[in-house]
């Protein structure tokens, strides 16, 4: 999966946490001002048969988002 988010996240696959970031407004550098763009990657181990995914997103301000895709979703179906 290729994501991307502002300000904090982190993601959850089944109840365990697979993935923690802080990119928050210049955190990278002066020049970075907390835009999102599907720049992270995450490999998912799903199980077999039905599988839950949570990205918990958290902001200090200026608003927030997550946003994702997949590259190969066949056999992929969302609720």
């Amino acid at each position: 999966m290729d994501f991307g988010f502002s300000d904090r996240a982190v993601a959850f696959l089944n109840g365990l946490p697979l993935y923690g970031c802080d990119d928050t407004y210049r955190s990278r550098d002066y020049r970075y001002l907390g835009t999102i763009g599907c720049w992270d990657s995450l490999y998912l181990p799903p199980e077999q048969g039905d599988n839950e995914l949570v990205v918990a997103v958290s902001e200090d301000f200026g608003g927030w988002g997550v946003q994702a895709r997949f590259p190969d979703s066949e056999g992929l179906t969302f609720a």
